[in-house]
Formats: structure tokens, C-alpha cells, sequence
């Protein structure tokens, strides 16, 4: 198993917000957690049921109830 890096390696707080005060570093920021949001979105394999085309609601059948 991989040693942890010493401290010194790791990104700060005040680093990400210097970052992200660029331009470039918005963009590069905001691509992360667009990537990351759509990784995480849904657990692997994970799927919508099956639609009921009983309950399909783009239908009008002229019911105003």
C-alpha cells in the first residue's frame, strides 16, 4: 500500500480559493465538480423502473378531475 504524502503535498484551503479566484481556475474547478456530479449521481447499475403507460400523464383522455 502507498505511503502517504508528507504534508506539504497537499492542497490547502487557502490554494483552492486562490485558484478559483482565476478565471482558468473557475473553468477548471467547475469542470471537476460537473465530472464528479455526474459520476456520483446514481449508484452503478442503478436503473428507473419501468414506466406504467397506465399512469402516462402527457396523455389527455378530456378527464378534468
Amino acid at each position: 500500500m502507498a505511503e502517504d504524502a508528507p504534508l506539504e503535498q497537499y492542497v490547502t484551503t487557502e490554494e483552492l480559493r486562490a485558484i478559483g479566484s482565476t478565471t482558468g481556475g473557475k473553468l477548471l474547478l467547475g469542470a471537476l465538480g460537473t465530472y464528479f456530479a455526474v459520476r456520483f449521481a446514481s449508484a452503478p447499475g442503478e436503473r428507473l423502473p419501468p414506466q406504467d403507460p397506465s399512469e402516462d400523464s402527457s396523455k389527455d383522455d378530456g378527464n378534468t378531475d
